[in-house]
Formats: structure tokens, sequence, C-alpha cells
């Protein structure tokens, strides 16, 4: 399998659906993933408030960046998309809050992917 066929299916494998953390038993595992992550991506995400609101990205530290599409956004769009993200992080114990990085309008999925991980 090539590199791309290996990320792909990696990703599959770690697909996670944003569901009402009541009726999700796999939400607290979500939050202290988030808590672990050095990278969190959202791909092919609205960054919609309420879709935001069920990720736990509170707990995300400072040593995390987290990455995310864009595309088909335009500059306008993701300026608001990066601020609605940066609204639910916080600081721990005085750390700054994570780097939000989200890709150029043009770029999908798998650019993004091959962009930042190794």
């Amino acid at each position: 399998m090539n590199a791309a066929g290996a990320i792909g299916q990696n990703m599959i494998e770690n697909i996670r659906i944003a569901q009402d953390p009541y009726e999700n038993p796999d939400h607290t595992g979500l939050v202290k993933a988030m808590a672990e992550a050095e990278r969190v991506f959202f791909l092919g995400f609205g960054y919609d408030n309420e879709n935001l609101k069920k990720l736990g990205l509170s707990e995300i530290r400072s040593h995390a960046t987290i990455y995310g599409t864009a595309y088909g956004l335009r500059r306008e769009e993701i300026r608001r998309a990066k601020s609605r993200i940066s609204r639910h992080l916080i600081s721990h114990d005085g750390e700054p809050v994570p780097g939000v990085e989200l890709s150029g309008e043009e770029d999908d999925c798998m650019l993004l992917l091959r962009d930042h991980l190794p």
C-alpha cells in the first residue's frame, strides 16, 4: 500500500462523528484524546458553533496545533472559522492557547494531511 493509501485507511479507522455528548458513549474518550493530542485535524468540517461546542476543544493543550480544511471558503470565511475555533480554546495554567491553521480555499483533505503528517 502506498503512503496515500495508508493515510486514507488510517483516517477511515479513526473517523468519529460529533453527536450529542449525552448520546455518545465515545464522548469521554474524545475529550481525553483532545487533551492528549499533539495535532487535531478537521476534515470537511463546517466550523459551526454548535458542533464546535460538542468537541471538548477546551481540553486541547498549548503544545497541540489544530489543522483544518477550508476547501471552498473565502478568506473572510476562513478568518471567521478560525475565530470560532479560538473562542472554544482556553489557556491552561497560563499556557498560550493552541495554534489554529486552516488550509487554503483550494486545498482538499489529502493535501492538508500530506502537508502536516510525517
